[in-house]
């Protein structure tokens, strides 16, 4: 016996693409709104940094240059024997006449020349604080502040304070901080949103499956007495054997059939669907089974029933296509011998003598979808759900001498006569 197992529908796997690409929009617009706001939060935290920057080295040097001062004997530098007034990073020197003559704490942490003859060069047209990122004689860079010194209206001196630039540790932190931060929301947030598009879209793929759950077991109930059907309009009409009125009640009672039958379909369906609640009555079980059984070919079936009326509450429709089900099961699988029907206290039993189910795939078959041999697996995943809404059970077990026996036992019941 070979288990089948269909692939996935076109309607729920174009569903869960949609799911996908929802999963991306979410998390693509939820990266491009982190990337601003860090951007914007680097942005200000720079913006920031370089005006408390500019303000305090703008102080630093100013507090320099006033105790520079040019008197009868030239430039005067008494007054810059306390560096307690600049933070002990900071380091500052003086050029005059194009030399350094003063540098604290030594010459290879100012600019180079190259460096110390642009700023000179730039104190010639300005008599406020420039600033300027030069390297060092020993190849760091830092940020300078330069401002002249005047000697009778004339630039004498510059004066030029600088130093590593302050809050760049705690600036790389926090682009760090923020990139990573990023990165850990974009997943979350990947994840939420595919989380959350499932939710939203699982009540739309429950329905699209049972719409076409429900096409599927349409056309595997409608198959055998459209079959039926037709093989007495085009065949036993023909007859000369039959009466015209023998047709017409035939085909009369299948179409009945196929009424009931496309009636309890769509009572499942609905109330799958919550849209509507099964009706139930009292009804007779025996005559139920009796009914169907005569619908086949009788001469297959060989039924007993206790003395006792089988009396059942339950949906009449959904009753008669679970024991078709089980017929057409007997009768397709059974090896085309005599199919025994029994009919007991809120039960039936329905029992072929044909290769059976290996008891390990007993579970598997009730699957909807899973089935043996080219079979479609709705027959018996419809039964076990009719059993489940009748309170009641769906046991496959072998028959004696060889093949299956089906028996649907059904939940207490008023026991009142219908």
């Amino acid at each position: 016996m070979t288990i089948v197992r269909p692939g996935r529908s076109p309607g729920a796997r174009r569903l869960r693409r949609i799911r996908w690409t929802m999963t991306v929009v979410f998390a693509g617009t939820t990266v491009l709104c982190l990337v601003v706001l860090a951007v914007i939060a680097i942005r200000v935290d720079t913006s920031e940094r370089e005006s408390r920057i500019a303000t305090e080295s703008a102080q630093q040097v100013s507090l320099v240059a006033d105790q520079v001062q040019f008197g009868t004997h030239g430039l005067e530098l008494g007054a810059l024997d306390q560096r307690t007034a600049l933070p002990d990073d900071e380091v500052y020197g003086v050029v005059s006449g194009g030399k350094i003559v003063l540098a604290s704490p030594s010459q290879e942490v100012l600019p180079t020349d190259a460096g110390l003859a642009t700023i000179v060069r730039s104190m010639t047209t300005t008599t406020t604080v420039a600033r300027f990122v030069l390297p060092t004689s020993t190849g760091e860079v830092y940020r300078w502040a330069a401002v002249p010194v005047l000697d009778l209206g004339r630039v004498g001196a510059v004066v030029i304070v600088g130093g590593p630039t302050p809050g760049a540790d705690e600036h790389r932190s926090l682009v760090s901080f923020l990139t990573g931060t990023v990165a850990l929301l974009t997943v979350l947030a990947a994840l939420v949103g595919h989380a959350v598009s499932g939710l939203a879209m699982r009540p739309a793929l429950r329905s699209l499956e049972r719409q076409e759950q429900f096409l599927v077991e349409a056309s595997h109930e409608l198959r055998t007495p459209l079959a039926r059907l037709s093989l007495i309009l085009d065949v036993e009409g023909r007859d000369p054997a039959l009466t015209d009125r023998d047709t017409i009640d035939r085909a009369a009672a299948q179409v009945r059939g196929l009424g009931d039958l496309v009636t309890g379909l769509l009572a499942r369906a609905r109330a799958q669907d919550g849209r509507a609640d099964l009706e139930f009555r009292p009804l007779r079980l025996d005559q139920l089974v009796e009914a169907q059984v005569r619908e086949y070919a009788p001469e297959r079936f060989r039924s007993s029933a206790d003395a006792a009326p089988s009396v059942v509450t339950g949906n009449p429709e959904l009753l008669a296509q679970a024991v078709r089900n089980l017929l057409e099961n007997a009768l397709r699988y059974g090896g085309g011998g005599v199919v025994d029907v029994t009919v007991g206290p809120r039960s039936f039993a329905v029992a072929d003598h044909g290769p059976g189910i290996a008891e390990g795939l007993r579970a598997e078959v009730r699957n909807a979808g899973v089935g043996a041999g080219s079979g479609t697996g709705r027959g018996l995943a419809i039964v076990e759900w009719i059993a489940e809404v009748h309170h009641g059970t769906l046991h496959l077990t072998d028959t004696p001498g060889g093949g299956l026996t089906a028996t649907l036992t059904l939940g207490a019941t008023d026991e009142r006569t219908p």
